[in-house]
């Protein structure tokens, strides 16, 4: 059976509902954060999510759909995006996807941090949702809190009535409803105690339905993978001074590299949408690199930072690289040396967006 086209073509936000900064399980999808500097308040949710277990997260499959672990970074705190905000972040290490994506039902990803979450995980509900048909639950989520209105950000919480359950489940107004940002946060039942499904869809105006993934429907799935995450090895910390710039093949390159095809031909270790480079000093600002970037990575359970180096010095000021911008500095003379820009750079998630070639989602929400 072909997947039904998604009636919101965006990631969803609670309609209707109101602040829940005490649901710490509840977390917010981020694209990787490329700058030392950026925090929760220079950051956007583009999905909401929840811990089922200490390193694994529960979302919605179309929210990470072409995108790598590394482009992902998990927030934990009550808002991000607005001046003041506060939290943690961690790193996604591995996700998974349905292999029958086109099934009705199956949008469901689990994504495997790099370490144990700052933060307790909420259980699963293990029986089926059919007796809970008529019965209210809670989604809470980052999203928008009107169809049209503030930006998404702060985790808010709001009541639905549970109205079907047949592939999916269907919840209707109560008066809360997700929408915008919302997509892979959970429906909660028991008081917010227990997870039975994630956000997959609404309505285009997210006042009249949406849809939600059943967590029973993948109760093997979930568990084979909460297993295999049980026993995985932490992710290791990055070290300083690491990386070539001798040419490479996959997989040979030093962790938090990979090896990329150069405009010049060839291939060679560095990060993704970067020049060829490696890691140098660790760093805490832009101005403790010289002409260099300082940049974050992931390492162990959350992010390290250190001095990018580019294999060709050149590179800190080719046409078109991103470099000078990160490490706020301006190319000068013929292009090959650089000068230190008479402010802090101005990089918007736009510009680290474009850095790290964010494709575009396929959200529902």
């Amino acid at each position: 059976m072909s997947r039904p086209r998604h009636a919101v073509a965006s990631s969803a936000a609670i309609t209707g509902g109101a602040p829940a900064p005490l649901r710490d399980a509840v977390v917010a999808l981020t694209d990787t954060r490329l700058r030392c500097e950026a925090g929760p308040a220079d950051t956007t949710a583009f999905c909401s999510g929840v811990l089922i277990s200490p390193r694994v997260v529960l979302t919605a499959a179309h929210c990470v759909e072409g995108r790598t672990p590394a482009s992902i970074e998990v927030f934990f705190g009550p808002a991000l995006g607005i001046p003041g905000a506060s939290g943690s972040f961690a790193a996604v290490v591995d996700l998974s996807l349905p292999a029958d994506r086109d099934r009705e039902g199956s949008d469901l990803a689990l994504l495997r941090l790099g370490g144990p979450a700052p933060v307790l995980p909420l259980p699963l509900d293990a029986g089926p949702p059919e007796g809970r048909v008529g019965q209210t639950a809670l989604v809470v989520g980052y999203g928008e809190p009107a169809p049209a209105g503030q930006a998404p950000g702060e985790k808010r919480e709001g009541t639905v009535q549970i109205g079907a359950a047949g592939a999916t489940l269907r919840v209707l107004p109560g008066p809360g409803l997700p929408c915008r940002g919302d997509s892979g946060g959970p429906l909660l039942v028991e008081g917010g105690a227990q997870v039975i499904g994630v956000v997959a869809r609404a309505d285009a105006t997210c006042a009249s339905w949406a849809d939600v993934t059943r967590t029973d429907m993948h109760a093997a799935r979930i568990a084979s993978y909460l297993a295999a995450s049980e026993n995985a090895p932490a992710a290791p910390e990055l070290q300083a001074e690491t990386g070539s710039c001798e040419p490479c093949a996959d997989g040979a390159c030093a962790q938090a590299l990979s090896c990329q095809t150069q405009p010049s031909g060839g291939r060679m270790c560095g990060r993704a949408g970067l020049p060829a480079g490696r890691l140098g000093a660790a760093c805490t600002t832009h101005g403790s690199c010289g002409a260099d970037a300082c940049l974050a990575f992931a390492s162990g359970a959350g992010r390290a930072c250190f001095c990018y180096v580019p294999c060709a010095a050149a590179d800190r000021c080719a046409a078109g690289s991103p470099l000078p911008a990160l490490s706020g500095h301006r190319c000068a003379g013929d292009g090959c040396a650089s000068v230190p820009s008479e402010g802090a750079p101005v990089l918007p998630l736009a510009i680290v967006a474009l850095v790290l070639g964010r494709r575009r989602r396929l959200a529902a929400l």
